[in-house]
């Protein structure tokens, strides 16, 4: 990765979400009973969706949509969505808090993938878009069927 930058593994990622949201960590004994109900053949994923059910979350947030049944969650009242959708509902929702969290993460690093004063706009591709433009397009995203 030529950015300088490196993946968390999971270890490091569990050890963030715990020390970060230490009230968020749900009992294996408030979600056991529901893996077996859960579908799907990734046993995995079936902890996931029933740990989210049984801690009353609002989203499961992950790039493997088709594991994760979105009709059977949502009648939990969990929705399913991939990182961007639930970026775009963050930024129309908290845009200036979304952009400032941005800024301050981007200038936290010591190697910025973008100069600081870059760090308002969003790279896609090849292509750049100012936070005006990304609103529209999360809004379109938003409203698209999944």
């Amino acid at each position: 990765m030529g950015t300088g930058h490196r993946a968390l593994g999971p270890a490091a990622v569990t050890a963030a979400v715990r020390k970060f949201f230490p009230d968020a960590e749900v009992p294996l004994a408030d979600y056991a009973g529901l893996i077996a109900g859960m579908p799907g053949d990734d046993p995995d994923d079936r902890v996931h969706m029933a740990a989210a059910v049984a801690g009353r979350a609002t989203h499961i947030v992950t790039h493997n949509l088709s594991d994760f049944p979105a009709a059977h969650l949502a009648e939990h009242g969990v929705i399913v969505t991939d990182p961007d959708t639930y970026l775009c509902e963050l930024f129309g929702e908290f845009g200036d808090e979304v952009t400032s969290t941005v800024v301050r993460l981007a200038g936290e690093k010591r190697n910025p993938v973008v100069d600081l004063r870059e760090a308002e706009e969003t790279r896609a591709g090849d292509e750049v878009y100012s936070m005006e433009e990304v609103r529209p397009a999360c809004r379109s995203t938003a409203s698209s069927p999944s």
